[in-house]
Formats: structure tokens, sequence, C-alpha cells
């Protein structure tokens, strides 16, 4: 059973962006993967997820954003838990109040780098009135985190397809982060990057997700990225009980 270490910061004042209580989950013809007693993480807070492969990192990430439904116990992303939703409406809501960075980025090839930050948006009208009232504002709003990420003027009309890796990391933090939604979950996005590239990358993401008031969760297999967190949780191996960081 996993409990994660506790806040080193005192976040009393903010409220709960995600509450996990008595998780477990487990495949149909397997042991039981995940089990979690209890977690939160509030809103501007941050959270590295760390474990062997196989451990259940990446299903925890699809089971916070409802792509997965718990085997036993409550998850809830603010206030709402979204097992109780039918799969349109959880769809919505994962498309309002959370921002995802995959591993492979998943940037759509042809389009430019504003309209791929800017596509989240297209589903969530509430999360793009947060953006902008205007379609100029949510281009400004595109255009400052872009720039806050270190991503030139020069490259933001270039199609996808045309940036090197490091820049489309940007493009799709960026595209994360429009719209300021509740919680950003990042699954293995520095794995492709160097140590200096990696540390620079954790700190720009770090940093604009608490000027957004965003919390973040990012799940890696490297457990030296802990010193660029508040909060630490360990997956242990599927043969055996995980254990606390």
């Amino acid at each position: 059973m996993i409990t994660p270490s506790p806040p080193t910061t005192d976040v009393t004042d903010r409220p709960p962006v995600l509450r996990i209580e008595q998780l477990r989950f487990g495949w149909d013809s397997g042991p039981e993967l995940l089990n979690i007693a209890q977690l939160e993480l509030a809103a501007g807070q941050n959270m590295l997820v760390t474990g062997a492969s196989g451990s259940g990192k990446s299903t925890l990430l699809n089971l916070i954003g409802g792509v997965l439904m718990p085997t036993h116990g409550e998850i809830e992303i603010c206030r709402t838990q979204c097992a109780a939703l039918g799969a349109r409406r959880r769809d919505r809501f994962r498309a309002e109040h959370l921002g995802i960075v995959f591993q492979q980025f998943n940037l759509l090839p042809f389009l430019n780098v504003i309209d791929n930050v800017l596509l989240p948006l297209q589903f969530a009208p509430q999360r793009r009135e947060r953006a902008g009232v205007t379609g100029s504002e949510r281009h400004a709003q595109a255009q400052a985190l872009l720039s806050a990420l270190g991503l030139e003027a020069q490259h933001w009309t270039l199609p996808a397809h045309r940036l090197s890796v490091g820049q489309q990391q940007r493009a799709a933090v960026a595209r994360a982060l429009i719209g300021e939604p509740s919680l950003i979950l990042a699954d293995e996005p520095t794995s492709a990057l160097d140590p200096v590239n990696r540390d620079r990358f954790i700190e720009l993401l770090i940093t604009q997700a608490a000027a957004a008031g965003s919390a973040v969760l990012l799940v890696s297999h490297d457990p030296s990225l802990a010193a660029h967190f508040e909060r630490q949780l360990t997956l242990g191996e599927i043969s055996r009980p995980a254990v606390a960081a």
C-alpha cells in the first residue's frame, strides 16, 4: 500500500485539485497492480511518480484521466469523481480540467505550432474562455506561453514536423498549459533529452504551471528528477507491494 511523501510547503490554504482514496487497480488476468491509500495534490503543487517498468505509472495517469476505471476506491479531480460521469461527460471534463504532455508529444504534424497549442480549446468552452474572450487574446496567450518556454517566434508558424525534439516538447507543454487547466499530467516527457536540457525543461514546466495555478503530476523512470519536485511517490514492481518514497 502506498502513502506518498508529505508536502514540503503549507498547502492548507489551497484547494485539492486531485484526491485519491483507497485506490486499487488490477487487470482481469493479473495480480493487483496499484494500491494507493491516500493522495492529495493541491493547486500549484507538483509531484513526481517514479517506479520500474511495469509498476503502473502510465496506468495511474490513465486512471486519473478517466481513461481507465478503478477496481476499488475514489479518484476526485476538482471535487468531481470522473468514474461517476458518462463517457461523453468524462471526455468533456478531461478537456476542461486536464492538460496532458504525452511521451511522444502527439502534435499534429502539419498544423503550425500556434494551432497545435490552441487545439485543446476547441473541446473545452470554459478553458477557452480562460485563455481569452477573443481569438486574438487566445493567440496572445499561446504566444506568451511559447515565449516563456523558450520557443522563438520564428518557429510559431512552422508545421510541427519541422521542429526539433526539444522544440516539439516546448510546444506540447504550451498546449497542456493553455487555458490554465487544474492539473497537468506528464508521461515520461524528458526521456529523449540529455541531463542538462532535461533539468532545464522540468524547471520551465514547473515554473509555468505554478504561474497558471496548475498542479503537476509527472511520471518518470528516472528518480534523479526528484530534486525538482515538492513531493514524490514511488511505485513498486508488479510482483511485490509498492513502497513510498
